[in-house]
């Protein structure tokens, strides 16, 4: 059994569905594999087994308390869900009916609108950044059009933000006019130059500290690099309510 904050290794039935996400991935035409991606990510699989995994992510109990340590035990805290996750609120508005007939609602996305509408999302430690976590392999989207601004390197999970790692340009919404990087999240499906529309999926979680979860860090980045530690609690209260905008 794994200790609560454990960094976990993926199963064999979890490995078989990063292939199968990839392989979905790679059918779409805007998301398709560059070589240097699918390097990066066999690299990543490669890097998960237990043969590589640094030694002290299991010596995590002789750890110090640390609440900037990413590999100390985290608190359980209650899941951001909204249900209903529809609302037939200004269904009027919608200039053409047959989009109403289709499915088109007023839809709450959680953390701001980084998470797509009908998923749950965790609330975690802020240091850099806010961290929060989803359903493990699933999406961040964006929470308004935007740019790839970067892609940046560093230490491997749970100690740093991987490699890649997307810095962002957000150009509408409630992030708007700044840039952030998605630390953490090391599977990433738009690359440095790209411009994407709100929704749109930007990469899946695979790093996880909590059964189930992805983890990913989303922060302020001024100069185009993550921040000192305390700039997460400036922008917190971004987080805390979710999105509500039009989706099927």
């Amino acid at each position: 059994m794994t200790s609560k904050g454990a960094v976990l290794l993926p199963t064999q039935q979890q490995l078989e569905e990063i292939e199968q996400h990839r392989l979905a991935d790679a059918r779409e035409g805007s998301q398709q594999l560059t070589p240097q991606q699918q390097e990066q990510l066999d690299r990543d699989l490669e890097r998960l087994g237990v043969k590589d995994m640094p030694k002290e992510v299991h010596l995590q109990q002789e750890k110090p308390v640390d609440r900037f340590n990413p590999i100390v035990p985290l608190p359980e805290l209650e899941v951001q869900k909204f249900e209903p996750i529809t609302s037939d609120h200004a269904t009027s508005a919608l200039v053409d009916p047959r989009l109403v007939a289709s499915g088109w609602r007023y839809r709450a996305f959680p953390m701001g609108g980084w998470v797509w509408h009908d998923k749950p999302a965790w609330m975690q430690r802020t240091d850099q950044g806010q961290d929060f976590e989803i359903v493990w392999g699933t999406h961040i989207v964006a929470p308004g059009w935007g740019h790839v601004v970067s892609w940046l390197h560093d230490g491997p999970f749970p100690n740093g933000f991987g490699s890649p790692y997307m810095v962002v340009y957000i150009g509408s919404g409630r992030f708007m006019g700044r840039l952030w990087y998605l630390g953490h999240m090391n599977y990433c499906q738009v690359r440095p130059g790209e411009s994407f529309h709100a929704g749109r999926a930007l990469g899946r979680l695979y790093n996880s500290l909590n059964s189930g979860r992805g983890w990913i860090e989303v922060g302020h980045a001024a100069n185009g690099y993550p921040m000192a530690m305390g700039e997460g609690a400036k922008w917190h209260y971004l987080f805390t309510s979710p999105e509500w905008r039009w989706s099927y």
